[in-house]
């Protein structure tokens, strides 16, 4: 065969070859781009669900805390009205609206608290329990023996102190405290 030919094919082929080569390539380096793209994504859609679940846990404590507090603030109202002998009607209807946002609440919460919060969260829940059924009892007349507006104050600030550790146990799990309260 003519040198001149072989020639020609050998850069025929060479020049095929080389933009297959080069066709390959661009396939790899863009499958490689998508699936770095994807990744991506993934990561980024996860990221956002943690994002979403975090802002839902926060919201949930910030909810329990927040009933908590008003139903104990309704069971001090009313107990405060009972110590001035003042009319009740309007700290016994706050008192009833309070504690049903509160059992609402956190009957929610016994859903999506891990289980060491749910261990403090049902002290706080006994002990607001117990401290309404004092002053429910007082306030109709029907104090048990020993049971006085007094020792019930004192029953109060334990409440108090129950709360505050739920809090300090959901500010932890947020990462927002390190406390060991």
């Amino acid at each position: 065969m003519d040198p001149i030919v072989i020639g020609g094919l050998a850069g025929a082929v060479g020049s095929v070859v080389t933009a297959l080569t080069t066709q390959v390539f661009a396939h790899r380096t863009k499958a490689r781009e998508l699936e770095h793209a994807e990744r991506v994504s993934l990561e980024q859609a996860r990221s956002d669900e943690e994002k979403l679940r975090d802002e839902q846990r926060r919201s949930g404590y910030v909810a329990l805390n927040s009933e908590a507090r008003e139903f104990l603030a309704a069971l001090t109202d009313l107990l405060k009205a009972v110590e001035s002998d003042e009319p009740r009607d309007e700290e016994r209807a706050v008192l009833d609206r309070a504690r049903a946002s509160y059992r609402h609440c956190y009957a929610e919460a016994q859903l999506a608290l891990n289980d060491e919060i749910l261990e403090v969260a049902s002290g706080v829940n006994r002990s607001l329990l117990d401290l309404f059924g004092l002053i429910k009892r007082i306030d109709k007349g029907r104090a048990r023996p020993g049971e006085t507006c007094e020792s019930t104050e004192r029953k109060r600030q334990e409440v108090w102190v129950h709360i505050g550790r739920l809090r300090s146990v959901m500010r932890r799990d947020l990462g927002i405290s390190t406390s060991q309260r």
